[in-house]
Parts: C-alpha cells; structure tokens; sequence
C-alpha cells in the first residue's frame, strides 16, 4: 500500500473553500476558517509525499484525505498519539495481476 486515505467528518454544508488544510512531509493540520481550534492537527505516524498527496470534500460533509507515503509500509496510526493497530493482523499481500 503506498497511499493512506482518511475521512474526517465535517459539519453539514462545509464546502473546500471554507478549509485550511496544510499537508507536509511529518504534519497535517486542517482547520475550519474562522474556528479558533482545528478539527485536526499532528505528526504523522510516517513520512508523506506532501507534493503528490491530495484532499477533497464530498458530500459537504466529510473530508477526504489521501496521503502518499514516502516508503512502502504498514503505519500503526496516522497522527503519533493516536490509538494504535496491531499490525500484525494486517493483510499486506500484494495480488499479481
């Protein structure tokens, strides 16, 4: 897997203009204009291509983010603090078509 995709819920009628969202290499913030506070802001997890990851808003209601990875591996999280998943458990074959 060489990309990570998030959906973070919005309020109802939030449209892309209405966000910042700030995409680098080790952080992301994303914030609402206007709100003193941001829906989500951190250290990710691993490295990102910030250049080739991308976010969009559907439905004016939620946020989706895909974030490339800069290498190939199974993150724990996305944001450091957040809860963990065991990674073991985590199918990563690769299907050959």
């Amino acid at each position: 897997m060489s990309n990570v995709d998030v959906q973070i819920a919005l309020p109802k009628g939030t449209t892309s203009k209405m966000l910042i969202v700030d995409i680098k290499t080790k952080s992301i913030k994303v914030q609402i204009k206007g709100q003193p506070e941001p829906i989500l802001t951190g250290e990710l997890c691993e490295k990102i291509k910030a250049e080739d990851s991308f976010w969009n808003v559907e439905d004016q209601q939620s946020l989706n983010l895909n974030l490339e990875k800069a290498s190939e591996a199974i993150w724990k999280t996305v944001i450091v603090g957040d809860e963990e998943i065991d990674t073991k458990k985590v199918d990563n074959s690769k299907h050959l078509d």
